[in-house]
């Protein structure tokens, strides 16, 4: 009767585990938010099992919610850019007291830390560059129109 409760209580925590280790996790997004006028408004998220998807809400090409499965070597190059970067050292927030500009906020995790950094006016080049390399990356892949 114990190695019967011993048997259940341990595939109850492996079955559990297994579940905990095979969560996608977030290691990448980008948003813009809207402005007064056209600007482009979309959500970006990339999660370690190389799974992305993809919301576009406003002066976007597409609408609504997308999802697409990056390769191996796409997500690799991706994570290997911001890892090279000085991503953890630059500020958290770049602001200066401007009217209706968008709000761009960046977020990369690299399984020991964490970032987001918000871009609304100011920010160095290098971020700036990190912002494009993730917009470059949305072009490239083959979007799949999400369904529910």
């Amino acid at each position: 009767m114990i190695l019967l409760f011993v048997l259940v209580g341990w595939n109850i925590v492996f079955t559990d585990s297994q579940r905990i280790l095979q969560e996608p996790k977030l290691v990448l997004s980008l948003t813009r938010t809207r402005c007064m006028g056209e600007c482009p408004a979309f959500k970006f998220e990339l999660y370690n099992n190389h799974e992305a998807n993809y919301k576009g809400e406003a002066f976007v090409p597409l609408q609504g919610e997308w999802s697409a499965k990056l390769t191996t070597e796409q997500y690799s190059r991706i994570m290997k850019q911001f890892t090279e970067s000085s991503f953890f050292e630059m500020e958290d927030r770049y602001y200066q007291e401007v009217t209706d500009l968008p709000s761009t906020y960046l977020y990369y995790a690299d399984g020991e830390r964490e970032k987001r950094i918000l871009d609304y006016y100011g920010a160095p080049p290098e971020l700036k560059e990190l912002e494009k390399i993730v917009e470059d990356l949305i072009e490239k892949l083959n979007w799949k129109k999400s369904t529910g």
